[in-house]
């Protein structure tokens, strides 16, 4: 008799047992964002997320991500102060460079 292979818990589990998984819809649920939102929340890595399945897979988040998602965007008032948790760097976008008029003679 063979035993079932063991998988290695998930730097994202909280606990003992598995995280449980939302779908797109769900997560999109929980945030009162729109699916839309999820998937680029998603393709700009700001939200833990996995594929499961064959080629690009299925998106699932997990529900320690959403809690973890929200934390990072606490906004929090003090003493009439309004006090931001601070958000993860992005590389800063490209400026673009001007349009190529070479249709245009100049003298």
């Amino acid at each position: 008799m063979t035993t079932p292979p063991t998988i290695a818990k998930s730097p994202v589990a909280s606990n003992a047992t598995s995280p449980r998984l939302l779908c797109v819809g769900e997560a999109a649920k929980r945030l009162s964002l729109s699916v839309q939102a999820i998937y680029a929340l998603c393709d700009n890595k700001e939200i833990v997320h996995y594929r499961i399945g064959p080629k690009a897979g299925k998106i699932v988040i997990p529900e320690c991500a959403i809690d973890d998602y929200l934390s990072r965007h606490l906004i929090a008032s003090v003493a009439g102060q309004t006090i931001t948790t601070p958000k993860p760097l992005t590389k800063p976008k490209a400026a673009k460079s001007a349009p190529r008029l070479r249709h245009l003679k100049l003298e």
